[in-house]
């Protein structure tokens, strides 16, 4: 519907509702007039009764639809509007839940259960890592193949720009790294080496896991602590979740295989 049929459509619509609004008004106003008639007054006073009630219900209707008119259904419609917007948005966006309990309030098991590509983009994420060891050799061994990104730990700036943003040190962040890297490594050595530890160079202001045609993506904090309450998008296919593959495809090209030493 063009914008001119639109128009056209409401102002046909508006007329037609007053017109009805001030039909109700008269049509009350000749009620209450005829239920106090003497004809009525004197030998009808059941009828006048009902008469002047439904006068007063017309004329209470047409009040009401008036106002409705003026004012509500306008409210009503931007209302109604913006909760479609938000709702279009956070569908194109593939947004299925927020949650501030990454670790809990996912559903890793479930998302382990039965998955084929798993990317992990993180600093270390050693909590996270401990707390699916299990899931993660099942995943691999039932023919999942995972792709771990990981900060270089022999870039000494990068280093240093996490351990101030983790409020640590560089040495910590680094031991931290080459943990996380050495735990992926010994997965794939036991797990018929379908697991890939790729180090990369960008400074990392996210972490994600994509899971086949989901992910969860956390985000970091700007204050120099360990927080227990991390905002958490679990998305599924659309915006958030192509932004993710193209974060990913974009670490694929500028990183490196990690080999053990």
């Amino acid at each position: 519907m063009t914008d001119e049929r639109l128009r056209t459509f409401r102002k046909i619509t508006s007329q037609n509702a007053w017109i009805c609004a001030l039909g109700f008004i008269l049509v009350g106003v000749l009620l209450l007039l005829l239920s106090g008639s003497d004809g009525f007054r004197d030998g009808h006073p059941s009828r006048q009764a009902f008469i002047c009630q439904l006068g007063g219900l017309l004329i209470a209707t047409g009040l009401l639809t008036v106002c409705w008119e003026a004012r509500g259904r306008r409210t009503f419609a931007d209302e109604i509007l913006a909760i479609t917007n938000v709702s279009g948005d956070i569908t194109r966006a593939g947004i299925r839940r927020v949650t501030g309990r990454y670790l809990e309030e996912v559903a890793w098991a479930e998302w382990f259960r039965d998955v084929h590509e798993l990317d992990i983009v993180v600093a270390y994420a050693r909590t996270w890592r401990h707390t699916h060891h299990g899931r993660l050799e099942t995943a691999v061994r039932s023919g999942a193949t995972v792709r771990v990104f990981l900060p270089d730990p022999g870039k000494d700036l990068m280093v240093r720009v996490l351990a101030d943003r983790f409020g640590s040190d560089a040495d910590t962040v680094r031991r931290e790294i080459e943990d996380s890297v050495r735990f992926y490594q010994d997965l794939g050595s036991s797990s018929g080496n379908r697991v890939q530890v790729r180090l990369h160079t960008a400074d990392p202001v996210f972490s994600c896991y994509r899971f086949d045609g989901r992910a969860v993506i956390t985000l970091y904090s700007h204050a120099r602590e360990r927080r227990t309450h991390v905002p958490t998008l679990v998305v599924g296919e659309g915006d958030l979740y192509d932004f993710v593959r193209g974060e990913i495809e974009a670490l694929v090209r500028e990183s490196e295989l990690s080999r053990r030493s």
